[in-house]
């Protein structure tokens, strides 16, 4: 990934393989999510991800979460 355009949000970032906790750049575009790791590391290879365009489901009004928490997570 070279064009920053369209780059939703850029972050350090640490991306566990294995034993090694590989130190890096994650970024999200509307597209895809990718892991660059900074030259230093021993695994370098990045790690691209595409993104769900899918609807996003509605997250439960306050009212409906705190009935569900109180009922063990059952529907009210």
């Amino acid at each position: 990934m070279t064009d920053d355009s369209g780059v939703l949000v850029g972050a350090r970032a640490n991306l566990w393989r294995g034993a090694e906790a590989i130190g890096g750049r994650l970024t999200l575009t509307r597209d895809r999510l990718s892991f660059r790791a900074h030259a230093l590391n021993v695994q370098t290879e990045p790690l691209d991800r595409p993104v769900s365009t899918g609807p996003l489901p509605e997250p439960p009004s306050p009212s409906t979460a705190w009935m569900s928490s109180m009922n063990g997570c059952k529907e009210p």
